[in-house]
């Protein structure tokens, strides 16, 4: 039948894969791509998100809080193919094709939405205005009505 015909195709192809790359290439594959799993967990859990698990290999699923539509919607717009588990986890499945661009690209996603960001920001401004103010009365000697006459 065309069903078992199908299975051992994909059999036949998984053991042509398997000795093309060898041992060695495959563990190599592998690394890499456990490697980008491990910078993508930590890039989206420097954001202030916390991932499912601290145990994965090639999937991390991200915590994305009341945000998960809003960045699950983006990543589409961008041409991205995440997975939407529920109302709040989104989960991100690598292979050996990931690039480290395609990484940052999904951590940007996340940091539109991220907490932290928005508070980093927050501070920022608030510590630009701060420091305007602190410059403006360093500088009142030379005001005309309270400088030297």
């Amino acid at each position: 039948s065309n069903i078992c015909t199908a299975q051992a195709l994909l059999a036949i192809m998984a053991g042509f894969y398997a000795i093309y790359h060898g041992p060695e290439g495959l563990k190599k594959i592998a690394q890499s791509i456990h490697s980008r799993a491990i910078a993508l967990a930590k890039g989206v859990n420097d954001l202030g998100y916390d991932l499912k698990s601290s145990s994965f290999f090639d999937t991390v699923t991200v915590h994305s809080k009341s945000h998960t539509q809003e960045i699950f919607l983006r990543a589409q717009d961008q041409q991205m193919n995440l997975r939407m588990l529920d109302e709040s986890h989104i989960s991100i499945s690598l292979d050996e094709a990931t690039t480290d661009q395609e990484i940052e690209n999904i951590t940007k996603i996340f940091k539109v939405f991220s907490k932290k960001e928005k508070i980093n920001k927050e501070k920022t401004f608030i510590f630009n205005r701060i420091m305007l103010i602190i410059e403006v009365l360093m500088n009142i000697k030379n005001w005309p009505k309270f400088g030297p006459v």
